[in-house]
């Protein structure tokens, strides 16, 4: 069906059927962005996850250098 011959079916509709009409399709978009909110609420917290991941990542060859260090510091005072 094309636009123009719902639009006309949707104005023979007398006015409660007219509201009722908008109820159901202004409840279904607000099914799906609370949808669309929920997946990109989703995707933020596995972004800040991977960010978390990636800042110990690059931490980690400061932190083995600095394990290396310790190990030459207690090698020598053995």
């Amino acid at each position: 069906m094309v636009l123009s011959e719902l639009l006309t079916d949707l104005r023979k509709l007398n006015r409660v059927d007219k509201l009722y009409v908008i109820q159901e399709l202004v409840a279904e978009l607000v099914q799906k962005e609370e949808l669309s909110m929920q997946l990109n609420d989703e995707v933020l917290k596995k972004d800040a996850a991977l960010a978390r991941i990636r800042k110990r990542w690059d931490m980690l060859p400061m932190q083995l250098s600095d394990q290396v260090e310790m190990w030459k510091l207690r090698t020598l005072n053995s």
